[in-house]
């Protein structure tokens, strides 16, 4: 993990990339296999051999020439997995042997396998405390006394800082005061590094893995670099992915579930657990997560749809600027209609049904916040919700308020926001499916196919008597139709008829099609159900 971090901090690598030349160094036979999660040399493991090699060396020779004359200490912390050490030099590189970046992962490798095994650096820190009226004040200084394996790894170096030694009860000459007013300013995005710092304390991903995860989120386009420090910049694309998981099923975006999965592959690497269990449970777990997300598959093409056309797009380019908007609806529209996505849906108050948004296009109409007093959209631009767009409404109540901690009033956007949404109404929310035992299922199938039969009967004795109808010696010549005869025979075909001209006039689709507005808009209030 340390090398990678280092490639994309100091070196401005990635990962992948990193990982790449380590495997070639490993390769040409420079270096040991770098696929590895040992921290930590074996007990077994021979120091004088690679000391040795390294003799050779033209910058580090002489270091390493040192510690096998005067001694070298055994790293006393990391975790030896078994399998290989951690990536150390096998042979001293020459110059003109490797490229620049190939040299530069060379030396980092080289200089932290000799800074593990050298003695340690020695500061003499000073920590001297003032009182200024009632005030205290804190003055710390340092000055490096010993190297130590600060000689091979100079950029670990601290600066020193003197200061001057006080005894107790000294008293000092004030010669200014200043006071300094300062901002706390937002996180900024996460660096390459500071990515794979967090998946190491998550236990995302190994060495060998954690370049792959995140040249592929570079890849799909979830993620853009940015130089200096190659920080990761999330795409409208990644941002909605993320706000669609975590409106269906969080765990898909939180770092609990890989996690899990893997300390369970490490119990089984030990043998503390069974292989086929942990496959079963997780793919068990798996299967419900699936299951679930295609119900509400719809919340995610929602989000895609709102996000990818609208949120991160100008107001110029969003799809409710681009719709006409009339002259009246222009102090109460809160966002495009999701129904007909002709009109704007604009905040409305009536006087038996109460509050409630409508369509300025095709009249479909959504019950809002029930029972409030008083419901005002935010005329500021930047009152906009940041997700899909939205206008922000501010709600008050009299009574009866259904906002946390009994307050009257709340602000917020109506489609976003948790408290709000919750007043949304769906005028399109049906009964929820019955849910039956194995035994009542089978019996409400039986009786299916039974019904099927039945119908198969009459059909086939409609024919028969239809058939009969036409009268003896009525035979149809070729490629002409029997005419049913008689009152039944008109009957039946008249019936016929009318069965079609139902049929089609329900808008039967045929496989493919698109969904309908009615079925479209059901995907949608999912939501609010």
């Amino acid at each position: 993990m340390k090398l990678l971090k280092v490639g994309s901090q100091s070196y401005g690598l990635s990962a992948q990339e990193t990982m790449r030349i380590a495997e070639h160094l490993y390769l040409r036979g420079y270096t040991t296999y770098p696929r590895t999660e040992s921290t930590t040399f074996s007990a077994n493991f021979n120091f004088k051999e690679v000391l040795t090699a390294l003799k050779e060396h033209d910058d580090v020779g002489a270091y390493a020439q040192s510690l096998l004359k005067h001694g070298f200490n055994k790293p006393r912390k990391g975790v030896d997995a078994g399998d290989h050490p951690p990536i150390t030099p096998v042979k001293a590189a020459l110059r003109g042997e490797l490229r620049d970046r190939e040299l530069k992962i060379y030396d980092f490798i080289t200089a932290n396998f000799l800074a593990c095994i050298s003695e340690d650096s020695t500061y003499e820190s000073v920590r001297t405390e003032l009182l200024i009226g009632e005030e205290k004040f804190k003055l710390k200084g340092q000055v490096l006394r010993d190297e130590g394996f600060l000689e091979v790894m100079p950029w670990q170096r601290h600066s020193d800082l003197e200061v001057p030694v006080y005894e107790v009860g000294d008293i000092i000459d004030i010669v200014a005061t200043r006071v300094t007013e300062t901002r706390t300013e937002p996180p900024g995005y996460l660096t390459e590094a500071e990515l794979i710092e967090k998946m190491e304390k998550h236990a995302i991903g190994t060495d060998a893995s954690i370049p792959t995860h995140i040249a592929n989120i570079v890849e799909r386009n979830y993620v853009t670099v940015q130089d200096p420090g190659r920080k990761l910049v999330p795409t409208p694309l990644g941002q909605a992915l993320v706000k669609g998981y975590c409106e269906i099923d969080p765990e898909l975006v939180l770092p609990q579930v890989r996690s899990n999965i893997e300390k369970s592959c490490e119990l089984i690497a030990k043998g503390k657990a069974d292989f086929q269990k942990v496959v079963g449970h997780v793919l068990h777990i798996f299967k419900n997560k699936f299951n679930f997300f295609k119900l509400s598959v719809g919340t995610m093409e929602r989000i895609l749809t709102i996000m990818l056309n609208v949120g991160d797009q100008s107001d110029a380019s969003s799809l409710s600027s681009r719709i006409r908007l009339k002259d009246e609806s222009k102090d109460s529209v809160i966002n495009f209609c999701i129904k007909c996505f002709k009109g704007h849906f604009c905040l409305q108050y009536h006087q038996k049904k109460g509050w409630g948004l409508k369509c300025d296009a095709c009249n479909f109409a959504v019950r809002v916040c029930q029972g409030a007093a008083r419901v005002r959209r935010d005329t500021a631009d930047d009152s906009k919700c940041q997700e899909c767009g939205s206008f922000g409404v501010s709600v008050y109540y009299k009574d009866s308020s259904p906002f946390p901690a009994g307050q009257q009033s709340h602000a917020g956007c109506l489609l976003c926001d948790t408290w709000l949404r919750s007043l949304v109404k769906n005028p399109l929310k049906t009964q929820q499916p019955k849910l039956m035992t194995t035994a009542e299922a089978e019996e409400a199938q039986r009786l299916k196919d039974e019904r099927r039969k039945l119908k198969e009967e009459k059909r086939a004795l409609r024919g028969k008597e239809g058939a009969g109808g036409a009268g003896p010696g009525a035979a149809a010549a070729p490629g002409e139709k029997i005419v049913k005869g008689g009152a039944a025979g008109a009957a039946a075909t008249a019936a016929a008829k009318k069965k079609a001209k139902n049929k089609a006039s329900k808008g039967v689709r045929a496989v493919g099609d698109l969904l309908t507005a009615e079925e479209r808009m059901n995907e949608f209030m999912k939501k609010f159900q």
